[in-house]
């Protein structure tokens, strides 16, 4: 039998939370380790925004106490249930990292679909002198206090090798 959790490494890197992108400040998720794995798909779900604006950018990190962090490319699709229903919009790519993806305020239910390409973070970390090891999502509030429900799974695919033990080798760091 072939089973999703055979080829693909699923992290909680966001806990599910009633303020999970804490109001006023913003947050980052948990690092994960992509050097054994060449794609990292992101799944950020949100209830209720009333009021909250968020930038979401996708930064790839060192393993110097991860704080070499650098904004990287990425490829993002969404949907509401209230507006697409289970059609999700079409796949977008930020090509400049540091615009990201705005996250608007006045939406419920949403999914946003967030795909990182480990060869895209390498070439961003050796070209600023850095070793790369690991990916996260960022969410910088932009606009407006209220609370927002939400968590993310990170969903790690396409490892560079298998690991006896498991079928896969584990890629949570911080």
């Amino acid at each position: 039998m072939n089973l999703l959790s055979q080829n693909l490494r699923f992290y909680q890197v966001i806990e599910p939370d009633a303020d999970a992108f804490l109001t006023g400040v913003g947050i980052h998720s948990r690092v994960v380790d992509m050097r054994k794995f060449g794609h990292c798909t992101f799944i950020l779900m949100m209830g209720t925004n009333a009021a909250t604006a968020f930038t979401v950018t996708v930064e790839a990190v060192d393993v110097v106490a991860l704080t070499n962090d650098h904004e990287v490319p990425f490829w993002y699709s969404y949907g509401t249930t209230l507006v697409h229903g289970n059609t999700m919009a079409a796949v977008t790519k930020v090509a400049v990292p540091a615009t990201g993806l705005p996250v608007l305020a006045a939406n419920a239910d949403t999914v946003h679909i967030i795909d990182v390409d480990a060869e895209d973070c390498r070439q961003v970390m050796v070209a600023a002198g850095h070793e790369f090891i690991g990916v996260r999502i960022a969410l910088h509030e932009t606009a407006g206090v209220a609370a927002v429900d939400g968590a993310c799974l990170a969903v790690l695919s396409q490892p560079r090798y298998m690991d006896d033990a498991n079928g896969m080798p584990a890629a949570l760091l911080a």
